[in-house]
């Protein structure tokens, strides 16, 4: 990457920041969600006001009331976008008609279509989801497609596209969900469906992640004096955020720090599997007695109770991670004075993104987690996963390091690779270690 790209991007990332935490000032929370080895720390308005909308992924924060969830998305959205932003309140009545508006005078004119109009869940670059959990199971398939800025299509009308249009990236939209979870919320509200959380690609469990006792004492001193937990009036900074969203792209990622991200595709790999997969309707964790790769996650087994990321939310990963890095050389270059000269994902930007991706994406069974992991939070786990991969990584960088850049192999280096997997499922696809690999099915017509 050029020095002056490098340059442009960790000044929009400083707009970002200075816009947000500007309307956010009230919202005292000052806990770190991330700490570097550097000890450059990321907190949570550096997550869902900067890294998540300038790499245009939707956040759903979660956790008890009370905690400034509602005001602390509103502050964002106000120092990202100023007011050109929405408020979706979820409940179990909500319909699709509430994303548009009717013009009385063209439909009593029998205009039907034209007098569908766009209500700005549509158009605004911003929509918070206000208490995501009560979505009704018939929204589903319309609020997904919204989440995703996919067209929606009103009864009697025309598709409508979300958000805004950016030149070669397509549509633009970001999206803030809150969600009241635990026992205590179970009236009117439902349990999230795996694909709709998905659509969630960051995920910050607030319980675990509390305002300090400073920043309490800074809210209630707010709230005496009157000046409360009010969001101002900004303009917003909706240039600097599409800049970044248009040149993501220009970030690189380390070959370690992809490779991570690769082993997160493999984690349904099982050697003891006929088909090679723990998707197989047999497979149960009584396979994993005796086997290798069991001891490579020690007692807790993680092999055999994790599965594999999504192809999309390993891509969301890869983003995010290329939003973490752009923070981090922001806040580097701030403390030094000095611009980087060079910006890439490493290995630590994956890791400290993993947690917020993958906790609730992995197939982790309740049982397990329970038994494993004291808190029974699923972001524990998924910090044991983190930290198990990164020990295959080291000992297959030890071993077979020469094989991890190529392409290409000889029959030789896939017996070797196919070998080595015995030791680590997860290290090379199963499949392609095969001496004597399927070929692939190719069509022929009869033109």
């Amino acid at each position: 990457m050029k020095q002056k790209d490098i340059a442009s991007l960790i000044e929009n990332i400083d707009t970002m920041e200075s816009s947000v935490r500007g309307a956010s000032s009230m919202i005292y929370h000052s806990t770190p969600l991330t700490s570097y080895k550097d000890g450059n720390q990321l907190d949570i308005r550096d997550c869902l006001g900067v890294v998540l909308p300038a790499t245009g992924r939707n956040c759903l924060v979660n956790g008890s009331t009370g905690l400034a969830k509602t005001h602390l998305a509103m502050a964002v959205m106000a120092g990202l976008f100023g007011s050109d932003y929405a408020i979706l309140q979820i409940d179990p009545s909500l319909e699709q008609e509430k994303f548009f508006d009717i013009d009385g005078k063209l439909l009593q004119e029998g205009r039907l279509s034209e007098a569908i109009k766009d209500t700005p869940y549509i158009t605004a670059p911003g929509v918070i989801y206000d208490e995501t959990n009560r979505a009704p199971q018939a929204m589903l398939n319309i609020l997904q497609a919204h989440l995703n800025n996919q067209a929606i299509t009103p009864s009697g009308g025309k598709s409508r596209k979300c958000g805004i249009s950016v030149d070669g990236k397509g549509q633009y939209q970001y999206k803030i969900g809150t969600c009241n979870e635990g026992k205590q919320y179970d009236d009117g509200t439902f349990a999230m469906d795996p694909a709709f959380r998905r659509r969630f690609p960051f995920e910050v469990p607030v319980n675990l992640f509390a305002p300090t006792e400073t920043d309490r004492e800074m809210r209630q001193r707010a709230g005496r004096t009157g000046t409360g937990l009010y969001v101002p009036e900004t303009e917003g900074c909706l240039d600097s955020v599409l800049e970044i969203f248009s040149n993501l792209g220009l970030v690189g990622i380390d070959l370690v720090a992809k490779e991570f991200i690769s082993y997160l595709g493999r984690m349904n790999q099982c050697i003891k599997s006929p088909f090679g997969t723990k998707d197989e309707a047999g497979f149960n964790i009584e396979r994993c007695v005796g086997c290798h790769a069991r001891g490579l996650g020690g007692e807790t087994n993680i092999c055999g109770n994790v599965y594999a990321l999504p192809d999309a939310t390993q891509m969301d990963l890869e983003a995010i991670a290329k939003g973490f890095a752009l923070v981090r050389a922001h806040h580097k270059a701030a403390e030094t004075g000095k611009m980087p000269s060079s910006l890439n994902v490493g290995l630590e930007d994956v890791i400290q993104v993993f947690p917020f991706v993958a906790a609730t994406k992995m197939g982790i069974g309740p049982a397990w987690l329970i038994k494993h992991f004291k808190s029974g939070e699923p972001i524990e786990a998924a910090k044991a996963v983190c930290v198990n991969i990164e020990q295959r990584i080291k000992n297959k960088l030890l071993k077979v390091s020469a094989l991890m850049a190529k392409a290409d192999y000889t029959p030789d280096e896939l017996a070797m690779m196919k070998s080595y997997c015995s030791e680590d499922p997860w290290a090379f696809g199963l499949r392609e270690c095969d001496t004597k690999p399927l070929l692939p099915v190719v069509y022929k017509g009869l033109r």
